[in-house]
């Protein structure tokens, strides 16, 4: 999936990562990957978090599945309490 997106025209000046890699053989396959696609790892931003905060943000997390569209119940409710804004569906 990086391969074919690396691909993508609108990756042609760089990408950025969010959240990936995790662990060191996801690192050691993007390595792999962005050598064999000719890019060079320029930067990497590694966030320290409170344990507590980022807690709070998991269980305070709803996501409506078919569209991956997610949200957080206090620092951004969707606009109807259990509901997707677009579709109205269930969240989970």
């Amino acid at each position: 999936m990086v391969r074919n997106q690396l691909r993508q025209p609108e990756c042609s000046r760089g990408a950025i990562f969010d959240g990936f890699p995790r662990t060191q053989p996801q690192a050691q396959g993007l390595d792999r990957i962005l050598e064999e696609e000719g890019y060079a790892l320029k930067k990497a931003v590694d966030f320290s978090i409170d344990d507590e905060l980022l807690a709070e943000r998991i269980v305070n997390r709803r996501v409506h599945l078919a569209s991956g569209r997610t949200y957080n119940v206090k620092f951004a409710p969707p606009k109807v309490e259990g509901k997707d804004d677009v579709t109205g569906e269930d969240l989970v």
